[in-house]
């Protein structure tokens, strides 16, 4: 599952400073709905194309302890399903958007 978080930054930024943000740990599973079960589970990588560059974003991942499944952070900046960000418009990735 993924959940939208909101980092206030750039993608250039947020791939720079990785380390140092502070991600949310949530505190109800949407999965089993328990309570403070989450650890940290790493990261994936996944690409994200701007306008004149294609970054290597780390994606923050959390695991329940009690269901085992996984919950995935996605920075806001990113869209859902593409490699595009959010401030890259279709038609300016020479994307059709039909």
């Amino acid at each position: 599952m993924v959940i939208v978080v909101e980092f206030h930054c750039l993608v250039h930024e947020y791939v720079d400073h990785f380390p140092q943000l502070d991600f949310p740990r949530p505190e109800v599973c949407p999965h089993c709905h328990a309570v403070n079960v989450f650890i940290g589970h790493g990261f994936y990588l996944r690409k994200a194309l701007s306008q004149t560059q294609v970054y290597l974003v780390r994606i923050k991942r959390w695991y329940c302890k009690a269901c085992h499944q996984t919950l995935s952070l996605l920075p806001s900046l990113l869209l859902r399903f593409r490699h595009y960000t959010g401030t890259c418009g279709y038609a300016s990735a020479g994307v059709s958007s039909t």
